[in-house]
């Protein structure tokens, strides 16, 4: 598979000209500096130029994007919130991959595989980040308060999945006791599924119908928990017939509000196959799990992307 890339980053300790740590709700961060531009296909202004935070994406294909915030701090009582937003042009036709934390001083992470089909004549498809809560200060305390990686992989297609915890209607955060499965119960609109990955939404189970090699990746927004030991949350896999065993693992030292990220290639020798993504904490321990909240969204509790690589 030929992948072509760019990364982009935005200082923090020296922001370059006309770049300002304060952001503003619905503004669009803007990056400074160009590591890797092996893509002439995706362009972006630097300065002197006009520096609109919009990546122009000038080929169909199939996108694999990562990007990481640091916060100082905010305004407001919720949570803070930043999308990648894909549009063609046409409202109708934006799709946010969002980004978010219970906690505004925070570092925030996503990731995101994007499609964009043939362009129209006179079609233009854009990507850029977003922040959709409430006005915000980037980091200056770090080197690097914004980065992001575009990569296109040049093959017919790369099909995967992404699920999200939301339980609509329920406004307070929820629990997750030890050994209990992380509750997916979504899959958003914008995101064509592979066929072969799907939910059991009544127990947040994921199932991959066919043998292979997969990519997860997984954010979980935990509120607050009753561990004394820091938190854990492990990807279990369950073969056809098989015993369950440890996928992956992503843990944080400390108990408090944050955001635990982590990633991990599972192979699939039998099929189907069944995975959680389950609070790894041993004894009597629940994590509660909260996330953005803001009157007329929904909280974004925890998301995992599922990917069939091979």
């Amino acid at each position: 598979m030929a992948v072509f890339g760019v990364q982009y980053t935005r200082k923090g300790s020296a922001a370059g000209a006309g770049i300002s740590h304060d952001i503003a709700k619905g503004e669009t961060i803007k990056f400074d500096t160009g590591l890797v531009m092996e893509d002439s296909s995706i362009t972006y202004a630097l300065p002197p130029e006009t520096n609109t935070g919009i990546f122009n994406m000038g080929s169909a294909g199939y996108y694999f994007v990562a990007w990481q915030i640091v916060a100082k701090t905010g305004i407001g009582l919720a949570g803070q919130r930043f999308d990648l937003i894909l549009s063609n042009g046409t409202t109708s036709e934006d799709r946010g991959y969002p980004s978010a934390s219970g906690v505004k001083n925070a570092h925030f992470s996503g990731t995101a595989l994007v499609h964009i089909p043939a362009i129209l004549t006179g079609q233009t498809w854009t990507l850029k980040i977003v922040n959709i809560g409430d006005n915000c200060t980037l980091s200056d305390q770090v080197e690097c308060n914004a980065n992001i990686s575009i990569l296109r992989a040049v093959q017919s297609s790369v099909e995967g999945a992404v699920f999200q915890c939301i339980k609509s209607g329920v406004t307070d955060p929820i629990t997750v006791a030890s050994g209990a499965a992380v509750p997916f119960d979504t899959t958003p609109s914008y995101m064509s599924s592979n066929p072969n990955i799907r939910l059991t939404a009544a127990t947040g189970e994921i199932i991959t119908e066919t043998p292979g090699r997969y990519l997860f990746d997984w954010g979980v927004n935990v509120a607050g928990s009753t561990a004394t030991n820091g938190i854990a949350f492990e990807l279990e896999k369950t073969e056809d017939g098989a015993a369950s065993v440890a996928a992956g693992l992503s843990e944080s030292p400390v108990n408090q509000p944050c955001t635990i990220y982590g990633s991990t290639m599972v192979d699939v020798g039998v099929a189907p196959s069944t995975f959680i993504l389950k609070n790894a904490n041993t004894g009597a321990v629940t994590h509660t799990l909260g996330g953005y909240l803001e009157a007329g969204r929904e909280p974004l509790r925890a998301w995992i992307r599922v990917v069939e690589v091979a």
